[in-house]
């Protein structure tokens, strides 16, 4: 029982951290498009 609930906490963990990944390079990607729209 508690071996699994360790492994669901780093799987938990695992998903958090990709997807914390994921939107900071969507952030990255929107900030970049903002400013090549605010230089036309």
């Amino acid at each position: 029982m508690d071996g699994r609930n360790k492994i669901m906490m780093i799987v938990k963990m695992a998903h958090l951290a990709s997807f914390s990944s994921e939107m900071e390079f969507l952030y990255q990607i929107q900030g970049h498009h903002a400013h090549l729209f605010s230089a036309q």
